[in-house]
């Protein structure tokens, strides 16, 4: 096996580890706290789906690391050209239901569930 071969190889084993690691290291699920009803997110589940990269929705990550919470700059109000929480979760997630064929949310309490 050639050198330049060798170091191909190793590079994409060590990229592998990584997100072997970081897919570890993700929450089953991340709930979002809503007045009209908290939304539990099944990371997991999407981030297993073929073709959606991580940076679809972590759009500042940098290489294989998630560098920031969504509310680092996503707040309950706008904050100059950043969209709110609520706006930025609305659009990422509809946006990509669309593009994968599955339909945004037909009503609110789709997402939405108020404690009981």
């Amino acid at each position: 096996m050639s050198k330049m071969l060798k170091k191909v190889f190793a590079v994409v084993a060590v990229l592998c580890f990584i997100a072997a690691v970081a897919y570890a290291a993700a929450p089953d699920s991340i709930v979002l706290k809503a007045s009209n009803g908290d939304v539990t997110f099944n990371h997991k589940k999407h981030s297993t789906i073929p073709n959606v990269a991580c940076k679809n929705c972590h759009h500042t990550m940098t290489g294989a690391t998630v560098d920031k919470k969504c509310s680092e700059c996503h707040k309950a109000a706008a904050e100059g050209k950043t969209p709110s929480m609520k706006d930025a979760s609305h659009k990422t997630c509809k946006d990509c239901h669309k593009k994968m064929g599955k339909g945004p949310a037909v009503k609110c309490t789709d997402c939405h569930v108020k404690a009981k």
